[in-house]
Parts: C-alpha cells; sequence; structure tokens
C-alpha cells in the first residue's frame, strides 16, 4: 500500500481551472452550486452559476444580459433551492478533441444571420466547469480554428495582441450619446405636433388660444390642458428615443441593461417636461436665466437668434448626456 494517497479535489473546494469562485451553494441533496468569473479579455467581471450535480450552467439573466455577480449568485441559489441532484463529486475532464467540440459547439449556437460578429473569450464563461482549461489553452484553440477554418472564425487582435477593454465604456458611452442626441432632434421637431407645441406652456393665468390649421377653428386653453399638451409631448419625446436608440444600440452590437435604459429614460422625460412647461414668469429656465444673470439673453429673440430656445437647447443636452451615462451603465457587446 502506498504511503501518500492521491485524492480528487472535494466539490465544497474545488475551482474549475482558469476561474476564480466567489460563492458555493448546497442543493436540496447535497450537490454543490457554484458562482464563478473567469480570467477573460473583458474589463467588467462577468458570473456564471454552475451546478456539479445537475447540467445547469446559466450566463445569462432573465433579459438575456450577463449577468453580475448578485444576478448569478441570485441564480444559484434559486437553483439549489430546487435541484435535487445528489453530489457527483468534480466533473472529470473532458479530452481535447471534446474539449475543441465544445468550443466549436458554443461558437455556432452564438452565430445569428450572416453579419460577422465578434467572439470574446468571456462567450466560453459557462464551459469553464466541463472545459477544465486554462485561458490561454482556448486562445490557441481558437487561433487554430482560425487559421484552419478563416470563413468560420477570424483572428483581427488589436496592436498589442489582445482586446484593450478600457476602451468599450467610452465607445458605448459616445455611441448612446450621438444615438440619443439625434432621436431628440426628432422627437422635438419631427414628431411633437403643432397643438402640443403652441398650447403646452398655457395656464389659466396666462391661456393659449390655438387656431386649428386645418378647420381654422380657435380654442382656449389653460393650466389642465397645458398639462396635458406638455405630457404628451414628453411621452411621444421619450418614446421616440426608445425606439431610435434601441434599434441603433442594436445595429451597432450593444446591449443596454433594462434597468439602466429606464431610468435613463425616465431622467429624460422628467427633465423635459419640466423646461417644457414654460408658463410665462413661472417657468423653470426662465426662473433659472433670471438667477444666473441670463434674463437679457432669454428674450432675446432678433439678430437671426432665439435665447429661450438655445437655453432650452442646452438644458436637453445636458441631461441627455446625463441619460446616456445611466444607459451605458451595465451596457455590453453583444
Amino acid at each position: 500500500m502506498p504511503l501518500f494517497t492521491r485524492t480528487a479535489p472535494a466539490p465544497e473546494t474545488w475551482t474549475p481551472e482558469g476561474t476564480v469562485v466567489s460563492q458555493r451553494y448546497r442543493a436540496l441533496e447535497g450537490a454543490t452550486v457554484l458562482v464563478y468569473t473567469a480570467d477573460t479579455d473583458r474589463g467588467t467581471p462577468r458570473y456564471v452559476a454552475a451546478c456539479l450535480g445537475c447540467t445547469h450552467r446559466a450566463d445569462r439573466n432573465s433579459a438575456g444580459n450577463v449577468m453580475t455577480e448578485a444576478e448569478a449568485a441570485s441564480d444559484a441559489n434559486a437553483h439549489a433551492a430546487a435541484c435535487r441532484a445528489v453530489p457527483r463529486g468534480v466533473p472529470a475532464p473532458l479530452d481535447d478533441t471534446e474539449a475543441a467540440k465544445l468550443i466549436r459547439t458554443r461558437l455556432w449556437a452564438r452565430r445569428y444571420g450572416n453579419t460577422p460578429h465578434q467572439v470574446r473569450l468571456s462567450d466560453f464563461n459557462a464551459l469553464r466547469v466541463d472545459l477544465q482549461r486554462p485561458t490561454d489553452w482556448i486562445k490557441a484553440l481558437l487561433n487554430d480554428m482560425a487559421q484552419a477554418d478563416p470563413s468560420f472564425l477570424t483572428a483581427t487582435p488589436t496592436d498589442s495582441g489582445q482586446e484593450n477593454p478600457s476602451m468599450h465604456r467610452p465607445a458605448i458611452f459616445a455611441a448612446l450619446l450621438g444615438l440619443t442626441r439625434a432621436a431628440s432632434a426628432i422627437g422635438d421637431f419631427w414628431v411633437q405636433s403643432d397643438f402640443c407645441a403652441r398650447v403646452k406652456g398655457a395656464s389659466d393665468t396666462a391661456p393659449v388660444t390655438y387656431e386649428d390649421p386645418a378647420t381654422k377653428e380657435k380654442t382656449t386653453h389653460g393650466t389642465a390642458d397645458g398639462r396635458k399638451a406638455c405630457l404628451h409631448h414628453c411621452l411621444t419625446y421619450t418614446a421616440t428615443q426608445a425606439i431610435v436608440t434601441g434599434l441603433g444600440a442594436r445595429a451597432l452590437g450593444v446591449r443596454v441593461h433594462p434597468g439602466a435604459a429606464a431610468a435613463a429614460l425616465a431622467l429624460s422625460l422628467g427633465t423635459h417636461y419640466v423646461a417644457d412647461r414654460r408658463v410665462p414668469g413661472h417657468g423653470l429656465l426662465e426662473k433659472l436665466a433670471d438667477k444666473t444673470g441670463k434674463t437679457n439673453f432669454y428674450r432675446l429673440a432678433d439678430f437671426g437668434m432665439n435665447g429661450a430656445f438655445h437655453l432650452d437647447n442646452s438644458w436637453h443636452h445636458g441631461w441627455e448626456t446625463v441619460a446616456a451615462l445611466i444607459a451605458t451603465a451595465k451596457a455590453t457587446a453583444r
């Protein structure tokens, strides 16, 4: 009998090669559920929940986005509360042929349409429990596949040979800001109706008389109609932002987190409403102009300039920038 016996690692302490396990859960019958990330080419960690007792591997949340540690932990906890798999120990490692087949299968699953899209090492995070290979092995395999079948996979490294993750967030922010600005102009000048543009600042003390351009009928509107017109405009304005920015982001390969998108749109709607509800003598922008010494510029309507229009635009541009920053949070490449 040998003096020392080599034993396999226990699931309670085992860490798949190339990963960093942050949390472990025990399922109903004792199977271990891991929460881990991997040393990939992404600046923001992407987490996975994987059960060692069954085939559960989750790297996307319910919205189809990559998971944060909290989301992966929530998934792991929910799975552990329902999974009845018995402990199976550490999964047996695949041989190189089977591991390469697993990588290629994942690549095929990630294909959609005929448009090329970027492949990242983090796309294989959910396979780490089964692959049990270091990151360099995956890189080498992908390079070999690109050389063997360039029509299926093409290697296009940066000058340093690796992706620069620090460039993602500024690029996504710039894309979202540009899309938001274009959508804002469309919503303000093309989508907004003539009625809303004229009536949205009406009040009981400063009513607005509107003449229908088709029927020439004149109607007078006060506070209630002014608020409704302003809200209607802001809703169509924000909907235009959501549609244009959403479609544009998808075309550019940017995935915006639903929560961040909702917060950005809510900020845009709210700040637009308070600025566009321009009741004479009581409007927010008019008051700000008075307090900052811009009263004369606000009232300027000569020499080919309109001060109120420019201050209104700068207000919207500033808040659109903040909204774009919010939308950039947790945004990822598709």
